[in-house]
């Protein structure tokens, strides 16, 4: 992309800022598709003015394409779980956890739990060829995901010895993952 882009700086975070306003499109979606047109507005509008989501899409790293892959997840989710739109949102929440996963390592600690919601909803909120052909789904993204998790393994004690110097952070393996992740995702 450098390349294409050369030393416009404009450029180069064009992309950034192209991840982040699809992530605010996402957010009215699922925001209007939850609430209704004047909530999907101001909860585009509170999204797309956080000081955070305008710092990465300012960024020349690619975090913001995480936050829409963090946005996509949920909406996608909640297509599944709550809309009965099993295997078009089903097929969108396991492509966008997946890429989510690959490009943003730490991003499991959000896409997991959702995977594990969309999962059960799978199992047991479907019948017959839809149960199986959900699972199938799950367990091919799951085997996308496996060379993610055994990386992740390594990152979370690689990570816990970079961050041993702060003060606060917990030596516990289960505890210092959970105030990462809190950190990450709730800032």
């Amino acid at each position: 992309w450098l390349r294409v882009a050369g030393a416009s700086v404009t450029l180069v975070r064009l992309p950034s800022a192209l991840f982040a306003a699809a992530a605010t499109g996402v957010v009215f979606r699922l925001t209007h598709r939850v609430a209704s047109f004047t909530a999907a507005i101001w909860a585009a509008l509170f999204f797309a003015s956080n000081p955070e989501i305008v710092d990465q899409a300012r960024s020349l790293r690619l975090y913001a394409l995480g936050i829409l892959l963090a946005a996509a997840c949920l909406e996608r989710a909640e297509a599944f779980v709550y809309r009965g739109r099993h295997e078009r949102a089903l097929f969108g929440f396991l492509v966008a956890a997946v890429v989510a996963v690959h490009t943003h390592l730490f991003l499991w600690l959000w896409a997991g739990p959702l995977a594990l919601l969309v999962g059960v909803k799978a199992v047991v909120g479907s019948g017959g060829a839809t149960r199986r052909r959900a699972c199938v789904a799950l367990g091919v993204a799951l085997l996308f995901m496996l060379p993610q998790v055994v990386h992740g393994a390594a990152a979370v004690g690689f990570t816990h010895e970079r961050h041993a110097i702060y003060r606060g952070l917990s030596s516990g393996g289960l505890e210092f993952v959970d105030q990462i992740g809190r950190h990450l995702l709730l800032g």
